[in-house]
């Protein structure tokens, strides 16, 4: 059985490997990488999309992972893309549970709505 765990490997010019880090359960979706040789890494707290999540893996390959609001509350980041600022990104993700003060759903099974939210994020330097 597949675990949905990536492993991250690091090349130097010569395409030799420099560094690995993993095996890390994220769903990824989007990369980019920062200034500072960094990774920043959009998607899904685990390979199956349970929470929205980001993810910065230094050049050292130290990680570190945070969920996008409340847990549960988006499945993934479905994108990402960089503002004109190096550390500062847009993010789109779905929610699965209407926002208070916001017409009900009809549907019988409203696990996930058609309300989209954009966030800014800005990443430590």
């Amino acid at each position: 059985m597949a675990s949905g765990a990536k492993t991250f490997l690091s090349f130097d010019q010569e395409l030799r490997e420099s560094g690995r880090t993993g095996p890390r359960a994220f769903g990824v979706v989007r990369a980019y990488e920062l200034p500072d040789q960094s990774l920043v890494i959009f998607g899904a707290a685990n390979a199956r999309g349970d929470t929205a999540a980001v993810a910065k893996l230094s050049a050292h390959n130290h990680w570190t992972a945070s969920p996008i609001g409340p847990l549960h509350e988006s499945y993934t980041v479905f994108d990402a893309v960089p503002t004109n600022s190096p550390y500062e990104y847009v993010m789109a993700r779905t929610l699965v549970h209407p926002v208070p003060g916001t017409p009900q759903p009809s549907s019988a099974h409203p696990l996930i709505t058609n309300e989209t939210v954009l966030e800014w994020l800005k990443i430590n330097e």
